[in-house]
């Protein structure tokens, strides 16, 4: 983890270093629409117990993590060296991981997508580089494996990072950010395994955005 946020931190560095005036003023006020990508790590706490009971046994979490991608879209307003807005982002990707057998079944949990609406707040270096904090809302969409079935939920919860954006002309800007996702403890029933699991998440990610504003 600390060698993907020291990445995230050179690559700040780098873009602030990079940073010229070619942008306007307010080079990050108004509509955008984008793409994004990066990868996820974290773990899965999963206890779990007798089908629609309480879940009474412990075991070792699910490792978790893969590759994201997706697409975004927001508003901004800026007033002088502040700038804050909202945005609604989608993700996909490659993003599973299991136990290892540690309860004696080997269970899998696997993130299909995501969706999220999150503020965004900070402040503008120079013209065109904001430093920024981010919190909001998210929804997974979710599946549990164990030897003989699976289910599937949606699992909710909040999210939260840093991230820092350059606008590199008036309709193209780059971002990078580490986010963390904390969700929910949510229950996955495996009846004919004669048990349920409580499944919760726990990940963090480092994406890189690319924005286009068409105003």
């Amino acid at each position: 983890m600390s060698k993907r946020i020291s990445f995230l931190a050179a690559a700040i560095a780098a873009m602030a270093a990079a940073g010229a005036t070619e942008a306007k003023a307010d080079a990050f006020n108004g509509l955008y629409v984008g793409a994004h990508t990066g990868y996820t790590f974290g773990d899965v706490d999963q206890p779990y117990g007798a089908v629609g009971g309480p879940f009474s046994s412990t075991q070792a979490s699910a490792d978790l993590d893969g590759w994201l991608y997706g697409v975004q879209g927001g508003y901004n307003f800026q007033a002088g060296h502040w700038a804050f807005g909202g945005e609604l982002q989608a993700t996909w990707g490659d993003r599973e991981g299991d136990d290892g057998g540690s309860g004696g079944d080997v269970n899998g949990v696997e993130i299909n997508q995501e969706w999220s609406l999150r503020g965004r707040a900070g402040y503008v270096f120079g013209e065109n580089f904001w430093l920024y904090g981010a919190a909001g809302y998210v929804s997974m969409d979710v599946d549990a494996t164990a030897p003989l079935q699976s289910d599937n939920e949606s699992i909710e919860g909040w999210t939260y990072g840093i991230g820092a954006e350059l606008a590199l002309s008036e309709r193209i800007s780059i971002a990078a950010e580490v986010r963390a996702d904390e969700m929910e403890q949510t229950r996955f029933s495996f009846p004919l395994e004669g048990y349920d699991e409580g499944l919760t998440p726990d990940t963090t990610s480092v994406r890189v955005s690319f924005n286009w504003h068409p105003f």
